[in-house]
């Protein structure tokens, strides 16, 4: 997971600070597979639990995009069952809008190489998406959740199989009427030769989820 997103970061020149990785090593005696997967939901399910008592609540998210690139592999760290996946997708027009306007410095700014980069992660999600088991893995569109506010998160809560009455904060913290300002960022930003360059490559993103072009 981290592996190609590192790879992502350097075939682009965007991670420039390679000694902000750990150079710690640390080592313990050869496990098998079985054995590994044990101590690891183990210790999720310790640190998670910690979390829970200490904060008394029933449930924990990991906010970690990074799980999209390998979820079947993130699920199986998990305890059995107990772990879902929620990924957003977004138009990628608005995703490289949204790199230009807030000058996001882990993604490439280049427009050819924002093509690249952009359907190297699509084909690795979608590829990834198959692995993983149905009822643990669902995709929502970031359009959705913004222009069709409580039908989508009425989806997402019966997927987790969390009671909507637990969602106290409705709009407070993601904020729909704020978010729709960046439904469409494309339009107020990217120039006609950039779109149709983007229109060119991405068709097979925007025939996925249904984007017009």
């Amino acid at each position: 997971m981290h592996a190609f997103i590192l790879r992502l970061l350097n075939e682009f020149r965007i991670l420039k600070e390679r000694d902000a990785l750990t150079k710690d090593i640390f080592v313990s005696k050869n496990l098998t597979e079985e054995e590994f997967l044990e101590h690891t939901q183990d210790f999720v399910l310790t640190l998670v639990n910690e979390c829970l008592n200490k904060y008394k609540k029933s449930c924990f998210a990991f906010d970690e995009g990074g799980a999209s690139m390998n979820p079947a592999k993130v699920l199986r760290y998990l305890p059995k069952g107990t772990g879902k996946i929620v990924t957003v997708v977004r138009d990628p027009r608005d995703i490289y809008s949204q790199i230009l306007k807030e000058k996001f410095v882990f993604a490439p700014s280049d427009i050819d190489d924002i093509i690249k980069y952009q359907i190297a992660i699509h084909k690795r999600w979608m590829s990834q998406k198959a692995k993983a088991p149905k009822e643990q893995l669902m995709e929502v569109k970031f359009e959705d959740l913004v222009l069709k506010y409580d039908e989508t998160v009425s989806k997402v809560f019966t997927f987790l199989n969390i009671d909507s009455k637990a969602h106290v904060k409705k709009k407070s913290i993601f904020k729909p009427e704020i978010s729709k300002n960046n439904v469409g960022l494309w339009r107020k930003i990217l120039t006609e030769k950039d779109v149709a360059k983007l229109n060119l490559h991405f068709k097979p993103i925007y025939d996925a989820y249904n984007y017009t072009y």
